[in-house]
């Protein structure tokens, strides 16, 4: 081993009993070649008649080729991320400056649009290679605080209130409890922001977007639930991969963030997934799509009163909807 990751999964192991489904360590050949191995854990009793043994089986594989191409990409992405947020500055810069001519508000209403898009595109791909973990550093060297969610909620909700006035979204707080957690708090509103974002684009007007916060069986459960579309089964496979489009691209050029169907990328979701690596904690998707909706292609009309298939905000919440839950690790009382 290169550290003392692999043994501390061996002593968490036999302590605590613990089974470890994937975590990445690096180990060195006895020719000083570096590998990147992926290790799977389970507990294990032997019985003997005497003695009670623990053991633990450790199963490997080799990731090294694939650790290599995923830096590659990381490189890529931060080189991109930098080389883009110049001409994005100066483009901006010179929007403000320009007189609108005449007939021309609409196209430059649009320019401006499309411009913010490409720079929360950046400040996510930023957010993605800042925060990706190097496989080496055991997740407990991450600096993780003792905290009350509810304030992070509470901050994000406000903002998200003002961010989607012009929807006729419901937001609700449900703060069942609120224990101590081990949390990054900029890392958990940008999460929630995220979902609740997503939440509230594919939930059509006179839904309801709820954010719950309570105590689980395994830690602190902050959960993001709407009474939306709902998420294919074949989508639900795909959406934490980043860059996966459910529909066209070309189909969100007139949207504009927290509109009715204005997603069209997953990289929030990528940066979520990869969040829950770095700031170790867990999310989980629970969807069910809109029976009234067929396919991906199959559209609502995005208020519900103008629906046909339904009677009302009850009857359209029945029909479908999606839930994200973030479990953190509970922490003592400080």
């Amino acid at each position: 081993p290169e550290n003392d990751a692999f043994n501390d999964i061996l002593i968490r192991g036999i302590q605590e009993r613990e089974t470890r489904l994937y975590q990445e360590v690096p180990f060195r050949r006895r020719d000083g070649r570096l590998l990147d191995l992926a290790v799977t854990t389970s507990f294990l009793r032997i019985e003997d008649g005497k003695w009670d043994i623990p053991g633990i089986v450790a199963v490997f594989k080799d990731i090294t080729e694939f650790k290599a191409l995923d830096r590659a990409r990381r490189r890529v992405l931060d080189h991109l991320s930098h080389e883009l947020r110049t001409p994005l500055s100066i483009i901006a810069g010179s929007l403000k400056t320009l007189e609108t001519p005449p007939g021309k508000q609409r196209a430059i209403e649009r320019l401006t649009r499309n411009l913010k898009r490409l720079q929360d595109i950046q400040m996510e791909v930023e957010d993605i290679v800042r925060t990706r973990t190097p496989a080496h550093l055991p997740s407990r060297n991450i600096d993780l605080q003792a905290l009350r969610v509810s304030p992070s909620i509470e901050r994000a909700a406000a903002m998200i209130q003002g961010l989607s006035s012009h929807r006729h979204v419901g937001l609700k707080i449900e703060v069942r409890e609120d224990p101590y957690a081990l949390i990054d708090e900029a890392a958990v509103e940008k999460a929630l922001m995220s979902l609740v974002k997503n939440a509230i684009e594919n939930t059509p007007d006179g839904g309801t977007v709820t954010v719950s916060l309570e105590r689980s069986t395994d830690g602190v459960a902050l959960r993001v639930r709407d009474t939306g579309v709902g998420i294919t089964e074949e989508s639900r496979k795909q959406i934490f991969g980043g860059f996966y489009h459910a529909r066209e691209t070309d189909f969100y050029s007139t949207k504009k963030p927290f509109d009715f169907d204005a997603g069209g990328k997953s990289l929030e979701l990528l940066k979520l997934r990869m969040f829950a690596d770095a700031y170790r904690f867990r999310v989980a998707c629970e969807s069910t799509r809109c029976i009234h909706l067929s396919g991906e292609d199959a559209t609502c009309p995005g208020v519900i009163s103008e629906c046909s298939h339904v009677q009302d905000a009850a009857e359209c919440a029945r029909a479908g909807g999606t839930a994200f839950t973030l479990v953190f690790p509970i922490a003592p009382n400080p």
